[in-house]
């Protein structure tokens, strides 16, 4: 993308804020990963740095379950311009503490969609054999346990945005939108 995905504005403020924003209305604390070698900084919310220099998806819960691993953790990767509030209220919802993750069905990539998840305290143990093993897949972790899945309708709403041009197209449904 050529920039921090977090710092991309897409809704009138920075991704990470118009995120965090959806979320406070579902969570007690509001945290944002970050790499341990980012200077990203943000006023509204807190930082929690990752537990080792490998920045990715998997760490960042890793480093939330390391912060307190006795609450389930809703996660959102910081590249979903889509995303609005109706889509978390139905993630939230449909949680099934009794598995060890709730997620929605990514048909796109006919897999879990592993960064709109809750993640559940019981997948603490798989989570820390899937690091140590320096296998730092969600997905593969995702399809390796009891997972409620999700459908979803309108599947844009869990798309990420990677590129310049799909940053564009996202911008424009956006703003069709509004």
């Amino acid at each position: 993308m050529g920039q921090n995905k977090a710092t991309l504005n897409y809704h009138g403020i920075a991704q990470s804020e118009y995120q965090a924003d959806l979320l406070a209305d579902y969570c007690a604390q509001v945290l944002i990963s970050v790499s341990s070698q980012s200077s990203f900084s943000t006023t509204n919310f807190e930082c929690l740095p990752d537990i080792e220099p490998y920045n990715g998806p998997m760490i960042g819960v890793a480093s939330a379950f390391r912060y307190n691993p006795d609450i389930a953790w809703l996660v959102l990767a910081c590249d979903l311009p889509y995303l609005n509030a109706e889509t978390i209220a139905l993630l939230v919802e449909s949680r099934n503490p009794k598995k060890a993750a709730t997620c929605f069905y990514n048909s796109e990539i006919e897999s879990p969609e592993p960064l709109i998840a809750i993640y559940e305290p019981k997948v603490f143990s798989h989570l820390n054999t899937f690091v140590q093993q320096k296998n730092y897949s969600l997905r593969k972790l995702l399809l390796s346990i009891d997972v409620e899945l999700l459908e979803i309708e309108d599947e844009i709403r869990i798309k990420n945005s990677n590129t310049p041009a799909e940053k564009e197209d996202a911008l424009r449904f956006i703003n069709d939108q509004s």
